[in-house]
């Protein structure tokens, strides 16, 4: 069987010689959402992030040096398990989940954080609330600099821990961390300081009459010699800041319904805190006050946030500009002074968009704009170092282009800093060089692995297919490997029941094994597959 193409905006890559995959002006992912929680003060109403389907991402700087040291250790071993509820954090050592990760590094980002009151301090450091409540009540900020250098990351979209033993206290799985290095104190309302001012408080006995230092790992000296392109964080420059955290599932996953086409506007930043708080720049706040980012919908707040200087809004005005106009070319030129007033400070979203724009502006009658295809491309690469998987995505699809700027290497290079970031469909594009040598020395064992990480990330199960079927058929000269398509067709049977079930029955039809085959099309039945009920029950 030949792997299908179920959505019609990912029909661009195949002419390309890559297969499925999305088009160049298609978003492929949203960024993900944030953390929450509460203490034990009576003047604050507690945070309830239990029993929610969200994804958290709460900073780690507060945990307990020993909490810091496992968590680094297990994420070296595979996919880290946790029990998270917002007042603690454990590792779950006895669930073995399956994944690993890979260390990206990002263009440098300094950042201080001040958190000026009971509900900030709740919410931003929930762990170590009620240690530091004290501080907060007595008038005094908590100042957080943050020093980010990179990020490790595991391709892995989702996890059902249903039938799995040793995970029945898992609440969440890591999905990556970004690492860099941090220093915490407490400081004085209304005192501006500098990362470098909060890194220096305590350091060989001094002291200062306005911080006093709480916690710290790292070394700014050494965060700043760090480079994006390097496969290892500085020595002292590699500290956990804040974590990914994805929901386990435990129940069946009922069959897709279809996909729609994504729409090529920037995703909307999302809002990271709980309900009620607003985001400001890495702190979550009940204060209307201060710059934050605005509900995507609601123009007017947007429109006054960005002009307050909020990044995220100013990608919301964007792209709230973008919807207004039917054609591309408009769309983009409405847009791009929001999204470029955004990418100035440095929002990965607003720079995604300044080169989406870019890409739609290169296209004439006649072919390409030259000029206008190398300000894509530098946009792409721009915010891909920035972090950004869709800009890596795109970087590397324009790069196979024979009608634009085509260069394998490049496309390979792009291609691969997406995989490492935890793109899927990079994953995909990068096994496929690997197995034809496009850009890159011919290695398909080196494919193989790429792909499976591919499957790990996909959402709906066709790289999964796609994995079992390449060792099914011994593609790219690798051996058959039976173990390998039975690993393939079970992880894309618990994505998508509905599709990739059936495409598992087929398979085990084929080889003969009516026992598998009968399981698989069951499975596909139950979820609502038509042509896997048929199958399960011939005429």
């Amino acid at each position: 069987m030949t792997l299908i193409c179920r959505n019609a905006g990912l029909m661009a890559l195949v002419a390309l010689g890559f297969g499925c995959g999305p088009a160049v002006a298609d978003v492929v992912r949203k960024q993900d959402l944030s953390g929450k929680e509460a203490l034990g003060a009576a003047a604050v109403e507690p945070v309830d992030c239990t029993g929610q389907a969200k994804k958290f991402k709460p900073l780690a700087v507060d945990w307990e040096p020993d909490k810091r040291v496992e968590l680094e250790a297990s994420m070296k071993k595979g996919l880290v398990a946790v029990k998270y509820d917002c007042k603690s954090f454990e590792i779950i050592v006895e669930c073995k989940l399956d994944g690993a990760y890979e260390y990206t590094g990002v263009s440098i980002r300094e950042k201080v954080i001040k958190i000026t009151d009971m509900d900030e301090l709740s919410v931003n450091l929930p762990i170590s609330s009620g240690s530091l409540g004290g501080e907060v009540r007595s008038g005094r900020t908590i100042d957080l600099a943050l020093v980010m250098i990179g990020m490790k990351a595991a391709a892995v979209s989702k996890v059902n821990v249903a039938d799995m033993s040793g995970c029945e206290d898992v609440t969440h799985f890591i999905r990556s961390a970004q690492l860099g290095a941090f220093s915490m104190a407490t400081g004085s309302s209304g005192k501006v300081v500098a990362a470098a001012q909060l890194f220096g408080v305590g350091v060989g006995g001094k002291s200062a009459s306005d911080h006093k230092a709480l916690n710290r790992d790292g070394e700014i000296a050494s965060c700043k010699k760090s480079d994006p392109d390097a496969t290892a964080p500085p020595s002292q420059c590699r500290a956990p800041l804040k974590v990914e955290l994805v929901p386990v599932m435990r129940t069946a996953i009922v069959a897709s319904k279809g996909k729609k086409k994504p729409s090529p506007k920037v995703p909307p930043p999302e809002n990271v805190c709980p309900k009620g708080y607003f985001n400001a720049d890495g702190v979550c706040t009940k204060k209307q006050t201060v710059p934050h980012l605005c509900d995507a919908a609601d123009e007017a707040d947007c429109k006054a946030q960005c002009d307050r200087g909020h990044a995220g809004s100013c990608v919301n005005v964007g792209n709230l500009a973008y919807m207004k106009f039917k054609d591309a070319p408009s769309a983009f030129r409405a847009a791009l002074p929001s999204w470029q007033k955004a990418c100035e400070a440095q929002h990965v979203d607003g720079c995604f968009g300044v080169a989406q724009a870019h890409y739609a502006f290169a296209a004439t009658e006649e072919g390409y704009d030259p000029d206008r295809m190398k300000k894509a491309i530098a946009g792409y690469s721009h915010a891909c170092r920035l972090g950004s998987t869709n800009a890596c995505l795109n970087g590397s699809v324009t790069y196979d282009d024979p009608g634009a700027l085509q260069s394998f290497p490049r496309a390979a290079a792009f291609a691969a800093r997406g995989c490492s970031l935890g793109g899927g469909t990079s994953c995909r594009l990068l096994a496929m060089a690997y197995f034809k040598g496009r850009g890159v020395k011919t290695d398909a064992a080196r494919g193989a692995r790429l792909l499976r990480r591919a499957c790990l990330a996909d959402t709906d199960g066709a790289y999964c297919v796609e994995y079992a079927e390449t060792f099914a058929k011994g593609r790219a000269g690798l051996t058959v490997d039976a173990g390998a398509v039975a690993w393939g067709y079970e992880r894309a049977c618990g994505k998508d029941p509905g599709y990739a079930c059936g495409e598992a029955g087929n398979y085990y039809k084929g080889q003969s094994d009516a026992v598998k085959a009968a399981g698989y099309y069951a499975r596909g039945c139950k979820a609502g597959d038509e042509d896997a009920c048929k199958a399960a029950k011939p005429e």
